[in-house]
């Protein structure tokens, strides 16, 4: 294993341009799978965000999400969309802690070239079971997402594997990939906290696949440790499996393969690690053959049990510009982001790279624009506080950079440090360019002087990195933007992790 070492100069964000209000852009005919977050397949991904802690009428932390039209300028708040469980059309209904829209996640499931919006909803109750947990899922279209048509899965729903039951939390983690390599992509849901047998929170995945109607339960898959062909076994309120999902190819064979943390893996009474399985794809989708499981300590991360461990936090992107998707792996709780490359057999931890991060979570993809995937960290800064730090990838791998991002100072704004900017991210592919938007959530940052109601900035790519001249940053206190800040709103989920 070898050790990245990280360049700690900070790089400061200017103010930049807070709101940006540029011209429409006329949707282009849907002819190709459509690029995630690009809802309405114009070629420009929307800014979809996650507010968990929004009340809705009298219900506390209901939850919804806004979704801002995606320009060649950046997300617009022209045409803002406003999502909960109480809008018309909408299935389910806005209740007390169901928290829609916690996790994020986007594919185009019915390969239309709109692409769709699952939202998880780990706190939804079900038939009285509390926090079973939900996910819903809005379908794209020449003129955005709309209600009709939309789904809503639990496992409670026919041919879903598993059952509802209290604190399961289905929806806690998305992830998007298309496993079976057919065109349509599947959804990957987390179920962390289900119990496998009589073993507690020992933790389940569940995978839906794609179709031409869309996400289908014909063909649906369950996994977990207790699964043939899955290394180790359940343990009561270890393992967590499930906890972090990240999908990308692996092995360069066409089908994306399925990484999913356990982070509460113990390798002894007293040493904690995490680990990660991947379940390689196949013609016929995920499979056990071939799989795969990594603890923390295999690449340098450890720490006591009871503070989790590796797994916590997942991202996979090619960052050696080799055709296989590589995997970074990090721990919430302290031990650093370590890279594992992919290779035509898989993961090789032997030729991992250990990065000495205190991470919150991560994100790969291009936001460099040299063609090549870069690893977007979510981290604590030199001086405590949140910043966001940028490993650029390179034909050798991971490369340090000068790069380190705090919440631009703005109007209304409290001090960046304190504000959690980069406990979520999301890079946003546009077609026809190697230019993306870094979306980067503060859902603890409090505008208005509102605590913890939340923020969120989107960066537009350069040669060097996202670019603080030209942040975007928005929250709902911010002109054209759809309700009000309020405490513990926490505006800011933009990607698949569900919570802390």
């Amino acid at each position: 294993m070898r050790h990245g070492r990280l360049t700690t100069a900070l790089v400061a964000m200017g103010v930049g341009a807070l709101v940006s209000v540029p011209l429409a852009v006329t949707p282009a005919a849907a002819t190709t799978e459509a690029l995630p977050f690009d809802f309405n397949g114009d070629g420009q991904p929307e800014l979809a965000v996650g507010v968990p802690g929004e009340d809705i009428g009298s219900r506390n932390a209901a939850g919804a999400v806004h979704v801002f039209p995606g320009t060649a300028s950046g997300p617009s708040v022209v045409g803002d969309q406003f999502w909960s469980q109480s809008r018309p059309g909408v299935r389910g209904a806005a209740e007390r802690s169901d928290r829609f829209g916690s996790v994020l996640a986007s594919g185009d499931f019915d390969a239309d070239g709109f692409a769709d919006l699952a939202i998880g909803v780990p706190g939804e109750s079900i038939g009285g079971r509390s926090e079973a947990g939900a996910v819903q899922v809005l379908y794209g279209t020449a003129a955005g997402l709309r209600a009709a048509g939309d789904q809503l899965w639990h496992q409670g729903t026919a041919g879903v594997p598993g059952a509802n039951e209290s604190g399961d939390r289905f929806g806690w983690s998305l992830a998007v990939g298309d496993f079976e390599g057919d065109g349509y992509a599947d959804l990957a849901i987390g179920v962390p906290r289900e119990g496998i047998g009589d073993i507690a929170w020992a933790g389940r995945v569940v995978v839906l696949r794609g179709s031409a109607t869309g996400l289908t339960a014909t063909g649906a898959s369950s996994w977990s440790q207790a699964t043939p062909g899955i290394d180790d076994e359940p343990e009561p309120f270890e393992g967590n499996f499930g906890l972090a999902l990240a999908a990308g190819d692996v092995t360069a064979d066409g089908r994306d393969d399925l990484a999913i943390g356990a982070h509460s893996e113990c390798v002894s009474p007293a040493v904690g690690s995490g680990a990660v399985h991947l379940v390689p794809g196949s013609a016929d989708g995920l499979t056990a053959t071939g799989s795969q499981f990594v603890t923390g300590l295999d690449v340098g991360i450890s720490t006591v049990c009871d503070e989790g461990g590796a797994g916590s936090v997942l991202a996979m992107g090619d960052v050696d510009a080799d055709g296989h998707a590589d995997l970074a792996l990090g721990n919430r709780f302290g031990g650093g982001v370590a890279l594992l490359p992919g290779a035509s057999t898989g993961l090789v931890p032997a030729d991992a790279t250990l990065w000495d991060l205190d991470v919150r979570a991560l994100a790969a993809g291009d936001v460099t624009a040299d063609g090549i995937a870069d690893l977007v960290v979510g981290a604590t800064g030199s001086g405590g506080g949140a910043v966001v730090q940028v490993l650029a990838g390179s034909p050798a791998g991971l490369v340090a950079t000068d790069v380190e991002l705090s919440r631009p100072a703005g109007p209304g704004l409290p001090d960046a440090a304190a504000s959690g900017f980069g406990d979520s991210l999301a890079v946003l592919a546009r077609a026809g360019s190697r230019a993306t938007w870094l979306a980067v959530g503060a859902p603890t940052d409090s505008p208005a002087g509102r605590l913890e109601a939340g923020t969120v900035t989107a960066l537009p790519s350069t040669a060097v990195g996202p670019d603080p001249a030209a942040a975007v940053v928005l929250h709902q206190g911010t002109a054209g933007v759809k309700g009000a800040p309020e405490r513990f709103d926490a505006l800011g989920r933009v990607a698949g992790y569900g919570g802390p």
